[in-house]
């Protein structure tokens, strides 16, 4: 990728991260460096409650973590069927928006995964033994993990996720 695409491309990341955190249009010129988007970024950020903390804070709206699962998405979209050679399922375009559009609205990126039932998994790990991992397909989703040493599992609607999501990395 040229340098010029690579500038034009985190120019529009920038934009659209700041679109989405209600940046005013004059904010927004100055976004154009990583340093002062943080910033403001974190200027904006609000905590469920006074008493609540996420985990690995320095991680949250990492544009790194972001531009990453972009072109991991982008590379999963792109494996047709068989890819690993022991006959796993293509991964549905439909599946590929929901976890595009959720990586979007996500503060803290996950590892992203392809299955081979054609599904994307989710995964997030911290330390002290915190555990999720998040299976989704386009008819639902199954969640698993660990949180404070309680152990969780079930089946959530694709549309619960991101609630999911921000509930495992919210203490209470």
């Amino acid at each position: 990728m040229s340098n010029t695409t690579t500038a034009n491309l985190n120019t529009t990341l920038f934009i659209a991260a700041a679109t989405v955190l209600g940046v005013t249009d004059t904010e927004t010129t100055t976004c154009q460096e990583t340093q002062t988007f943080r910033r403001i970024v974190s200027q904006r950020v609000e905590y469920n409650s006074a008493s609540s903390t996420l985990f690995n804070v320095r991680e949250r709206f990492n544009l790194d973590g972001l531009h990453r699962n972009k072109r991991k998405l982008n590379t999963i979209s792109s494996l047709g069927n068989n890819w690993n050679g022991h006959g796993a399922s293509e991964i549905p375009a439909e599946l590929i928006e929901i976890i595009g559009e959720l990586i979007n609205s996500l503060s803290i990126q996950p590892a992203i995964f392809p299955t081979g039932r054609g599904t994307v998994q989710l995964e997030y790990s911290f330390n002290e033994g915190n555990y999720m991992e998040i299976e989704v397909s386009i008819d639902g989703s199954e969640v698993y993990g660990y949180k404070n040493q309680a152990e969780f599992e079930n089946s959530i609607n694709n549309n619960e996720i991101f609630e999911k999501i921000n509930e495992f990395l919210t203490i209470a």
